[in-house]
């Protein structure tokens, strides 16, 4: 076996155009904790993986289901899910197979997905089967009323008659895709599905019984000072305040432009501190990001939990804030490794070698690549 060998660590499942994967699995390895990324759950794309299933009497002492997930999930020592990205499909776009070669790929990764909590040995930060159910907007919103952090009145969906009746006596609605998305066009033009502002009179324009093209999410507006994002990992809650002076709804579209948008640290009432807690238990996971609003009266209102949300933008506009450390310390205490130093900033990691690697290879596969790693394409431009 070589010298150079290390026994992993920490495995971070996610994908390679994952500015946060890479960032904290480059801090740990310098921090003396040996980490890796995987792109694909387990390897799949890489060394494959398969259960077999074989019916056995009763009398019979032999396990009747046998689980391969592929040599980088049996040696996990502690597994941070980030995300269950599409797997590869080695083939064209425009082929026939394409739809139907990546769907099987992609229901075959969740199905094994869900058998892992069950089968493995290892430790589990966001195991898979509870980050993938917590990304659910509905449980979550569901999930924050019950815990008292008072989402604002919400409908899923597309039909116009239930809009009406749930938002007959709002003034202005908010209106937002179940995820954002991006539009690219030949001609070098862009454009981006987020939360928007529209007034009520706007249903006016659909006739009784419209069903629209594709459902929704409706939401009456909170009026705010400000934006909370707040990253949770554990018992500790790091709260940030997004002030933007733009007028835009989704503070996302001006992050980057520092004319606009101001983000400080804050800290947040105990009450609320406690009700997010608990609907972390709720939802499942010990890592995400959470989005609130307060209203002019100061009550906190909750808007969005992301088990795979950006925070490494918080440390870029706030350096002594130090995330990426803390959490890379936060997984090495979960996995029982011991620190050889203080894990580096996202600063230092901008000015590493690594950080060049990962533009370039960006870069080389392109916008329609970059952008489709919708959690980091704000932040790789900051």
């Amino acid at each position: 076996m070589p010298s150079s060998w290390r026994e992993v660590v920490i495995t971070v499942v996610s994908s390679f155009l994952d500015l946060h994967a890479a960032a904290i699995v480059w801090s740990l390895n310098k921090a003396g904790v040996s980490a890796e990324l995987v792109e694909t759950f387990f390897g799949l794309d890489q060394e494959g993986a398969g259960v077999s299933v074989t019916a056995c009497s009763a009398e019979e002492d032999q396990n009747s289901v046998t689980v391969e997930l592929g040599r980088s999930f049996s040696e996990q020592k502690l597994m941070y899910f980030r995300g269950d990205y599409t797997p590869r499909v080695d083939m064209l776009e425009g082929e026939e197979d394409f739809l139907f070669v990546r769907r099987e790929k992609s229901v075959h990764q969740n199905w094994l997905l869900q058998l892992s909590v069950d089968v493995g040995t290892q430790i589990f930060v966001n195991a898979p089967c509870s980050a993938i159910r917590a990304d659910n907007k509905m449980l979550q919103l569901k999930a924050a009323c019950d815990v008292g952090l008072s989402p604002p009145k919400s409908y899923f969906g597309s039909s116009i008659d239930r809009v009406k009746e749930a938002f007959g006596n709002t003034r202005n609605l908010v209106i937002k895709p179940f995820e954002p998305f991006s539009w690219r066009y030949a001609d070098g033009r862009t454009r981006c599905a987020f939360a928007s502002r529209a007034s009520v009179r706007l249903l006016d324009n659909y006739e009784a019984g419209t069903i629209l093209a594709a459902p929704a999410i409706f939401q009456e507006e909170i009026v705010k000072e400000f934006d909370v994002r707040a990253f949770v990992f554990g018992d500790q809650i790091h709260a940030y305040k997004i002030h933007q002076t733009s007028g835009r709804l989704d503070s996302r579209e001006d992050l980057t432009d520092s004319k606009v948008t101001t983000i400080s640290k804050m800290n947040l009432p105990v009450d609320v501190q406690q009700k997010i807690g608990l609907l972390m238990s709720r939802m499942g996971v010990e890592v995400a990001c959470m989005d609130l609003v307060p209203d002019r009266n100061g009550e906190y209102h909750f808007l969005d939990l992301n088990p795979s949300g950006n925070w490494l933008f918080l440390e870029s506009k706030v350096p002594d804030s130090s995330l990426l450390s803390k959490f890379c310390s936060y997984l090495a205490s979960r996995a029982g490794a011991q620190l050889l130093q203080e894990p580096p900033s996202y600063a230092d990691y901008r000015a590493s070698v690594d950080f060049g690697v990962m533009q370039d290879r960006i870069n080389l596969l392109g916008a329609k690549f970059s952008t489709r790693q919708r959690n980091d394409q704000w932040v790789e431009q900051s």
